[in-house]
């Protein structure tokens, strides 16, 4: 109940926040992002680093359509996101107190699993989750996936399991490994033009041929 309330309090606040604002993503590095956006940072943020040359920038409109421009005339590409707000940009600001009262309220638990934060890009401690700062700044900071796929490369990581409606994130996550990613599998659930129970079984058996042990009894229960 408490996490369903957290979650529901988010999308509540954010879906009530005024209409406008806009976020692209482009064929860039945050190192190579940051000087483009010289002047902005009040109405722009970096809202995504999904890779080595993967970024999404968000805030207002038109400061938004001039960095893509300016990165478009660099010959990067640029693709604006068909979203309702522009979130992990300053537009969120008015929403972030009552979201930090209400993250004040909810009980939090011990993880029983390590969890990696792409807010921090690095495993996050049972301190910060338990924090309704850190829930609060998850609204608003940048979602580091290229950060957090590469903590777990380190970890000694070598099988990723998306699980969500398609494979979005394996795709991004391979790019994130590049070259040396060679013995890791990632590996997507789901997939939204297939039939679940063949796109489930298909991704199964690729971790099982991976080496990754499966419960399989317990997949054919009943």
């Amino acid at each position: 109940p408490d996490a369903a309330a957290l979650v529901a309090a988010r999308g509540r606040l954010m879906e009530a926040l005024p209409a406008g604002g806009a976020m692209v993503s482009l064929t860039l590095s945050e190192t190579d992002l940051l000087p483009l956006m010289g002047g902005q940072e009040g109405v722009v943020s970096i809202a995504a680093v999904n890779g080595p040359a993967s970024t999404v920038i968000s805030g207002d409109e038109q400061a938004v359509a001039d960095i893509a421009a300016r990165a478009a005339a660099l010959g990067h590409k640029t693709k604006r996101l068909r979203v309702s707000h522009a979130f992990h940009s300053p537009r969120m600001a008015p929403m972030l107190d009552e979201f930090y009262e209400i993250a004040a309220r909810v009980a939090y638990g011990r993880p029983s699993v390590p969890i990696v934060s792409d807010l921090t890009g690095t495993t996050a401690t049972d301190e910060q989750l338990a924090s309704p700062h850190y829930w609060t700044d998850h609204v608003r900071g940048t979602v580091r996936f290229l950060d957090g796929l590469r903590h777990l490369e380190r970890q000694g990581v070598t099988a990723c399991l998306e699980l969500g409606p398609d494979g979005a994130l394996s795709t991004m996550g391979q790019d994130c490994l590049g070259d040396a990613s060679d013995g890791a599998v990632l590996v997507p659930l789901l997939r939204k033009d297939r039939p679940e129970p063949a796109a489930l079984t298909t991704a199964l058996a690729r971790l099982h041929v991976h080496g990754t042990a499966i419960d399989w009894p317990a997949v054919f229960v009943g």
